[in-house]
């Protein structure tokens, strides 16, 4: 799943809030992804993007917040 992940890196490198599915939505639709890819794929794209935060954020030494970040 190629697109998955590359939509989870998109998204994990954002500020955008992941538990709002519209602002995930245009904000995906913004970086250039179409529709189709977006409607099929975004919400696996976005529980990647979470677990990418949860990682990150661990690794810098801060408390794991789930994710969501905004």
């Amino acid at each position: 799943m190629e697109i998955v992940d590359a939509m989870a890196v998109t998204l994990a490198r954002s500020n955008v809030d992941l538990a709002d599915e519209r602002a995930t939505a245009i904000f995906l639709l913004e970086a250039g992804y179409d529709e189709r890819e977006i409607a099929n794929h975004r919400l696996q794209a976005a529980r990647a993007a979470r677990s990418r935060r949860k990682a990150d954020d661990i690794c810098a030494g801060r408390p794991a917040k789930g994710g969501a970040r905004g």
